[in-house]
């Protein structure tokens, strides 16, 4: 992951949250992988993965595999803080 904040092209020491950069589609992909994650459900949808619209299973998978990723590269560098003390 690199830097948090995101400069404005005009006025780069002016950072912005990534968060508020989201597109309405992004955001509805993560509360659907957020729903799924703690109700094992997907509202309106339900719990049967074969009923969901591709585009739902294709964003839990996505949001997944991101997630995963972003657990590994925080393990990693927790283990070398560790090594360094």
């Amino acid at each position: 992951m690199t830097n948090q904040c995101i400069g404005y092209a005009w006025a780069p020491e002016l950072l912005r949250c990534p968060w508020s950069q989201m597109t309405p589609d992004v955001h509805e992909v993560l509360t659907q992988w957020e729903d799924w994650r703690v109700l094992r459900s997907v509202p309106p949808f339900g719990s049967e993965v074969d009923a969901w619209p591709a585009y739902v299973a294709q964003g839990i998978k996505l949001c997944e595999s991101e997630h995963r990723q972003a657990m590994a590269e925080r393990d990693v560098k927790e283990a070398e803080r560790w090594q360094k003390k």
